[in-house]
């Protein structure tokens, strides 16, 4: 048992001894690559700092604080960083990173890396400018960016190969390298939005089955038709899918990222891009204003503004203000079809005005492009009308 005993505290002696050892040699590495002139001129610069913030405190405290810190703070810093150095390196490299360290050449290196570090900044610095301009120029200039033939023919065998489907035109398009970089992207590029514009991707079957085609889940705007046939593609069959530019409802500048969806689901993306004139509300309002009669007897008084659709683009009244609460106002927030109409009706009661002096009341009927079902893109259009 004795003997057992004695062995196990041998052992033990001889892990922590060798432990010990390997911290030696890290201590020694930090010296010698001037880890540790670093730190000691960390703490150096550090009282200096504060020795100015707090210029009442005596020399002798600074002084006496160097030296504690000297003897305290390095062990510490040693304590926390060795264990790094053990895992980056083996002990074996430890020894060659002393050996060299402490070599001609290292000594060199060790001595000159400060004052390089310091040669370094400026050129540093300038490039790292000259890169961020040339990040800024990329970004801004992504749009112009032609695909090389090497991403296409990459683009059109990966497509092959995931879709089973062939792309014969894809020359004409071309793929996305602002939005969306790497998909598919349907460009109608500028229009005057006065003419439907369309755009086709041919593609061949290239599987033994039936391949169908199916429109975005959530394709909300109406500013493109697709018109990608009714029945299944046959196997070695082709096909033009076609995007129809409605020049009804596209406007402004935009860009869509969808799904065209084959199959049980799965879908490839792409994007689809256009620049359209945004088109202006054309209408009529049957008054600008309105003379305001006081009345005696009990019953209501009721006035109406007929509002007429007599452009291309349709909208709906989306909301009717009047300066002061006192009449009932009623509309309708559907949509206004090019060439017809809709009315707002006011009614005054006696009640509600009774106490009313005379006065010009404002009256705001807003028009807005869109249908009420999400976020509009489009502002508003207030038609003011004076109430005498």
């Amino acid at each position: 048992m004795k003997k057992a005993l004695m062995i196990l505290c041998v052992f033990s002696f001889i892990i922590r001894t060798d432990a010990q050892s390997l911290n030696e040699k890290v201590n020694q590495l930090m010296i010698a690559d001037g880890t540790m002139v670093n730190i000691e001129n960390l703490i150096i610069e550090t009282i200096d700092y504060q020795k100015e913030m707090n210029p009442t405190v005596l020399d002798n405290f600074w002084s006496s604080l160097n030296n504690d810190l000297q003897k305290e703070a390095i062990p510490s810093f040693v304590e926390l960083v060795a264990p790094i150095y053990r895992e980056s390196f083996s002990e074996k490299q430890i020894d060659e990173l002393i050996k060299f360290y402490t070599s001609k050449i290292g000594k060199e290196l060790v001595t000159k890396q400060p004052e390089l570090i310091t040669d370094l900044n400026l050129p540093i610095m300038q490039w790292s400018q000259n890169l961020n301009a040339q990040i800024i120029d990329k970004i801004e200039n992504r749009e112009n960016e032609v695909p090389s033939a090497n991403e296409i023919e990459k683009f059109e065998q990966e497509f092959k190969n995931e879709y089973g489907l062939q792309i014969m035109n894809l020359t004409e398009l071309t793929i996305d390298k602002e939005h969306n970089p790497g998909t598919l992207l349907i460009d109608f590029g500028e229009s005057n939005g006065n003419e439907d514009i369309i755009k086709e991707i041919v593609v061949k079957n290239n599987t033994d089955s039936l391949l169908s085609f199916k429109k975005p889940f959530f394709q909300l705007e109406e500013d493109v038709i697709f018109d990608w046939g009714e029945v299944p593609l046959k196997p070695k069959e082709e096909r033009a899918l076609k995007f129809i530019l409605n020049s009804k409802e596209a406007e402004g500048s935009r860009y869509s990222f969808m799904s065209l969806r084959v199959n049980q689901g799965r879908g490839f993306s792409l994007g689809v891009k256009y620049s359209v004139p945004h088109k202006e509300l054309e209408y009529t309002i049957s008054q600008d204003s309105l003379s305001f009669e006081r009345f005696n007897s009990h019953f209501s008084q009721e006035y109406e503004f007929v509002i007429t659709n007599i452009g291309a683009k349709r909208f709906r009244i989306s909301d009717v203000e009047l300066d002061q609460s006192i009449a009932f106002i009623y509309f309708d927030r559907d949509m206004i079809e090019p060439s017809e109409n809709s009315k707002v009706k006011i009614l005054f009661t006696k009640e509600l005005i009774s106490e009313v002096k005379e006065m010009e009341l404002n009256l705001k009927i807003n028009l807005s492009k869109s249908d009420g079902s999400g976020i509009s893109k489009f502002a508003s259009k207030t038609i003011k009308v004076k109430i005498k």
